[in-house]
Formats: C-alpha cells, structure tokens, sequence
C-alpha cells in the first residue's frame, strides 16, 4: 500500500508523442516494422557498454578502466540523470502518527 503513496513527476517531455490518427495494418509498409541502419547503429553502441562491462567484471584490469561506460546513452539520458521530484498521492487515506 506504501508503494502508491508517492509519485515521480514525468521529467521526461512527452507532448510530441501523441497519436495523431488510426492507420489500417494493410495502410503500414513492411519496412516500417525491419530495423533500419540507425537501429542497428543504436544496437552497436548498446552491445559495446554491455560487453565492456562484462569484461569489467571478469577481468581486474578493466575494472577502473575510462574505456567502461557505465550507462547506455540514449536520448533522454540528461533528463533520466536528474532526480525524481516526488509528490504525494491521494490513495492514502489514513491519519498521519
């Protein structure tokens, strides 16, 4: 019941997301669902942080290495980075001790 006590306010910008319209599934072209050059750009990348920090856990000398990084970029990563402002939600309903 605790975990419904609190919120976190979106920090992330989500207003261009919205949908804008429904589309018939024969309408969406085959190539909208295969990963383009960038997803696999973006795959790359991801694969690269995830075996450095392999290594990094295997092998000692890697470990304070600058080559590990320890996120996967992405482009909400500066705001994700900032802390969640919490606020209080209505679901609890008793009095406070």
């Amino acid at each position: 019941m605790w975990a419904n006590a609190y919120a976190a306010r979106n920090r992330v910008h989500c207003e261009d997301s919205r949908l804008t319209g429904t589309l018939k599934a024969v309408d969406i072209p085959l190539t909208a669902f295969l990963p383009s050059s960038d997803d696999y750009d973006s795959l790359k990348d991801r694969m690269r942080v995830i075996v450095t920090r392999i290594l990094a856990h295997h092998l000692p000398f890697f470990r304070h290495h600058s080559v590990v990084d320890r996120h996967v970029r992405h482009r909400y990563s500066s705001e994700s980075a900032a802390t969640s402002e919490l606020v209080r939600s209505a679901v609890i309903c008793c009095k406070e001790k």
